[in-house]
């Protein structure tokens, strides 16, 4: 059960280590509460960074915006050559909508 638990919160297993019961009981309660509360830690930083409701709401609209902003503006672009005198022109229309 010692080393299971000295592996499984990953304190190694080094030169000095406790040799009674109830030192090897503190070792392990103490490395318990320390992944636990690493891990609270993680949690309330991971709550902190993520978004709301009304920020996701948002942040999806003004992606879809972008999207069909740049969705125009590759179907809008039309070009026409016209023939005059020998000369060729190029005209490029945009379409803005």
């Amino acid at each position: 059960m010692w080393l299971t638990a000295i592996t499984f919160l990953s304190v190694g297993y080094g030169d000095i280590v406790p040799n009674t019961y109830c030192g090897r009981g503190i070792a392990v309660t103490t490395g318990l509460m320390g992944a636990g509360c690493t891990a609270l830690v993680v949690a309330v930083i991971a709550r902190k960074l993520e978004l709301t409701r009304a920020e996701k709401r948002v942040h999806n609209f003004m992606m879809e915006t972008q999207l069909n902003k740049r969705q125009k503006l590759n179907y809008s672009k039309k070009s026409f050559q016209v023939h005059w005198e020998s000369q060729v022109f190029v005209i490029n229309f945009i379409f803005k909508g």
